[in-house]
């Protein structure tokens, strides 16, 4: 028994030797090497959770997805309180979409290490996807008792409260992120959405444009100040934004699409209706990845003349689709000049309730149409 207990013992400290080995390689970007120890220190310790842990890292690293998840799952195994395994499992499941599997990982992680500050964020972050706004609340809360400084903690903790409509917290958090790192545009950006969505454009474009000091090539902040300076009526300077925002070429796909159905706006109602449906049946015809016939397609079909108003209306499908028509529909009646059409449409838009764009723009359109 003796003899078999000190073979234990001297297994278990090559296979430390051999995890020390590989952690130094790994740092040293030498991962064939790294690979090979932390492989030679399992076959000498099958339960050396490191190991598996060091492993596992590099294999998800390959896209070696199976065999990483094999690796940090015999990790925990060998050690439940390894919280860094737990984590590193979470974020591998993340990535492969399992939600549930990756939501139980990062919960053992914070059981295992309640001090584990990433593990809390990343726990948060999925919450918030998962539309679990109060545990996303108080997940970033707990991350950001635990790393005050961080400024992303606040983001997302404003990104939750945002997510449920308490925009003036949101707004706060989005303030302390500012102040923690000014030189970030991103907090600028979600801190001028929310005063939109507060009903103030004016206080929105001053903060876009501080986030376009910041990084004169953000994207997003020309875009959503675009949206600013429409729903203040400002068409020509959301038009200026619109094409700035095109022009960096960074937007997603939809978004891309949506400035386009706003340009055209800004022009018919600058009385350049026909050049603005040449530009835009161009774009729709080049540029427009989505499939032929597409929701995007019918409202530009709408836009151009092409499609009734009462055939468009009847397409829409679902609240958001139901809220675009009014919108879309209420300013062609605004070029028109009926007043009282646009103001139905625009009514129609709104009951939707759809937290988007073109309800926030309806509402705006409203005000003007309603004096």
């Amino acid at each position: 028994m003796q003899v078999l207990a000190l073979l234990i013992v001297l297994a278990a400290q090559d296979a430390e030797t051999l995890v020390r080995s590989a952690d130094i390689k790994y740092k040293e970007r030498d991962i064939t090497g790294a690979l090979a120890d932390y492989s030679r220190a399992i076959e000498v310790d099958p339960r050396c959770s490191p190991a598996y842990f060091g492993r596992g890292q590099i294999r998800a690293n390959k896209g070696q997805l199976p065999e990483a998840e094999a690796d940090y799952t015999r990790a925990v195994e060998s050690d439940p309180k390894f919280a860094k395994a737990w984590f590193g499992r979470g974020m591998l499941r993340t990535y492969t979409n399992n939600e549930t599997g990756a939501l139980a990982d990062f919960t053992k992680a914070v059981e295992a290490d309640p001090a584990y500050s990433l593990a809390w964020f990343n726990r948060a972050l999925l919450r918030l996807s998962r539309k679990e706004y109060d545990g996303a609340v108080s997940d970033y809360t707990k991350a950001i008792d635990l790393k005050p400084q961080d400024a992303d903690g606040y983001i997302g903790r404003g990104n939750a409260y945002a997510s449920k409509g308490d925009h003036d917290k949101a707004i706060a958090d989005y303030s302390k992120a500012i102040d923690l790192k000014p030189g970030s545009s991103s907090a600028y950006v979600y801190k001028g959405d929310s005063q939109m969505k507060k009903g103030d454009p004016i206080a929105a474009m001053l903060t876009f444009t501080k986030a376009i000091e910041v990084n004169p090539k953000d994207a997003e902040a020309y875009y959503f100040r675009g949206f600013a300076n429409y729903d203040r009526h400002a068409y020509a300077e959301a038009g200026e934004d619109f094409r700035k925002a095109y022009e960096l070429n960074r937007l997603s796909e939809i978004r891309t699409d949506t400035l386009q159905l706003r340009l055209w706006l800004v022009k018919a109602r600058s009385g350049r209706a026909a050049d603005a449906t040449r530009e835009l049946k161009a774009y729709s015809e080049k540029e427009h990845r989505g499939r032929k016939g597409d929701w995007f397609s019918q409202i530009v079909a709408f836009l151009a003349g092409d499609l009734p108003e009462e055939q468009f209306l009847a397409l829409a499908g679902g609240k958001d689709q139901i809220c675009d028509a009014g919108f879309y529909a209420g300013v062609k009646k605004v070029i028109a000049k009926d007043r009282a059409a646009a103001k139905a449409h625009f009514k129609k838009a709104i009951d939707s309730g759809v937290n988007s764009s073109e309800y926030w723009s309806a509402m705006a359109e409203l005000e003007v149409v309603d004096k």
